[in-house]
């Protein structure tokens, strides 16, 4: 399996509730499993990881590895997320970053998404 951005026309999950206008060079798609993110100054923000169907077991550690490793050689220096431990995919990230020394804030509150 490749990691790979979406080409244009590729129609991506429904569960992401996209519906066609997104920018593909922040989006990674891993067999069964989607990151999408966006830029924020010198960091990236991780926004939605996801995962359906089978996949191997080192699958998010793969995945994360190729973005961190793309996007750094795209000048970025940090990245960021929110993450809930009871999510699957998630709670994978959260342990790969944590076996990486990342820092952890908790954060009790809501995440806001409005519409334009």
């Amino acid at each position: 399996m490749e990691i790979r951005h979406p080409r244009k026309g590729d129609v991506l999950p429904v569960m992401l509730n996209l519906d066609g206008n997104y920018d593909p060079d922040w989006i990674w798609i891993y067999g069964n499993s989607i990151l999408v993110c966006a830029p924020a100054h010198d960091a990236i923000h991780l926004i939605v990881l996801k995962k359906w169907g089978e996949m191997p077991p080192m699958w998010c550690h793969r995945l994360f590895q190729h973005v961190l490793k793309e996007v750094k050689a795209r000048g970025f220096r940090r990245y960021i997320a929110w993450v809930s431990a009871e999510e699957e995919a998630e709670s994978k990230l959260l342990e790969i970053a944590k076996f990486h020394g990342a820092t952890f804030e908790n954060f009790n509150g809501e995440l806001i998404a409005g519409v334009l």
